[in-house]
């Protein structure tokens, strides 16, 4: 990244007009886009983004987190060009194609170990055993499930031989929600808060850190941090969720929603704690599991504004506001037919 670059973002970030995973995400779809086309005809009509449309015949269009959002005020789009609409995982392929109408073959996948490569040697998950050093990178949304990841790591301590210790990053503001999970805790290490470590913050912890994640937010397209642990070699213990299923390597653990649910209450959090852990040190305890990359290097179909058109406009407004309203909690909401249809992509 240019300093010039790390400089706007920085200026971004500070008057909270951007968040660092979008900025990150934008910077590495355009140097795809430049490595395939040799020219930048790649533009995110996304709210958190700087949007500039290239003046290309056929512009790439790359959605994220709100796809389904963005997609519907196409109408703004410039009327003269074609556009080849891209995604970051294959569920939101999927939600696309099953909502809004667009079919699969004017639907592109952003092949995620083409922006985010594996290294050679990662680092393999360690037995129960062992000492784990867990690392979580996530901002403290609801669907994050932040008081569940740092309820299992407590349990895991409990449990474990060797030591077990938790640092937590994230450049979101709301760290006192961390702070009062840990408190009603007992622990042999305390978790540590670090905060804002930067862009680069995977840079910065021990090699030996695993990243833990048990997202099940509902615009979960991509997932910057899992990506960012998995680039440097980290081992991931994270939710088979959205596009999480999309992760590929020998050093990953994948925990089913089903382990631990939709709807975390006080009342049901320990069991649900408790329920995760023991999936996590059985599955530690047998062969560890290879998930195969999924290689799609189609490039979609473009459309012409007035074919985008016709297919948003099927979407009713009323569903619109359900999109807002979801894209705003990026919680489950079951009296929510949308929420109903991403959950039954997203789900294992």
């Amino acid at each position: 990244m240019l300093p010039s670059k790390q400089k706007y973002y920085q200026y971004l970030l500070e008057k909270e007009l951007a968040y660092p995973s979008l900025m990150i995400l934008q910077d590495k779809v355009s140097d795809y886009f430049h490595r395939i086309h040799g020219t930048y005809t790649s533009a995110f009509p996304n709210h958190a983004c700087d949007l500039i449309w290239p003046g290309q015949e056929i512009i790439d269009v790359v959605l994220f987190g709100d796809a389904l959002q963005t997609i519907v005020w196409a109408k703004n789009w410039p009327r003269k060009p074609k556009y080849r609409l891209w995604v970051l995982c294959h569920d939101m392929k999927r939600i696309i194609n099953d909502l809004v109408g667009i079919s699969l073959s004017s639907i592109g996948v952003i092949p995620r170990y083409e922006i985010f490569p594996m290294p050679q040697s990662p680092y393999p998950l360690p037995s129960t055993k062992e000492n784990f050093h867990f690392v979580m990178s996530s901002s403290y949304a609801l669907s994050k499930n932040i008081e569940l990841t740092i309820g299992v790591v407590n349990e895991i301590q409990k449990r474990s031989q060797g030591e077990v210790k938790l640092t937590i990053c994230s450049p979101k503001p709301e760290e006192y929600l961390a702070r009062n999970a840990i408190k009603k805790l007992k622990w042999k290490f305390t978790p540590e808060i670090k905060g804002d470590l930067g862009l680069n913050w995977q840079e910065t912890l021990p090699k030996d850190s695993v990243m833990i994640n048990f997202s099940t937010n509902l615009f979960e397209d991509f997932g910057v941090s899992a990506a960012q642990a998995q680039e440097v070699g980290f081992p991931l213990i994270v939710s088979d969720w959205g596009a999480h299923k999309d992760l590929a390597g020998e050093n990953i653990l994948k925990v089913p929603p089903s382990v631990f649910g939709h709807h975390i209450t006080k009342e049901n959090m320990q069991s649900r704690i408790t329920r995760t852990v023991d999936f996590i040190e059985k599955a530690l305890n047998e062969p560890p599991s290879t998930f195969p990359k999924l290689c799609e290097h189609l490039k979609p179909k473009a459309l012409n504004i007035e074919q985008i058109l016709n297919y948003t406009s099927k979407f009713e407004s009323q569903d619109m506001e359900k999109v807002r309203d979801l894209f705003r909690a990026s919680i489950y909401d079951p009296q929510n037919h949308i929420a109903q249809n991403i959950l039954k992509h997203f789900s294992p």
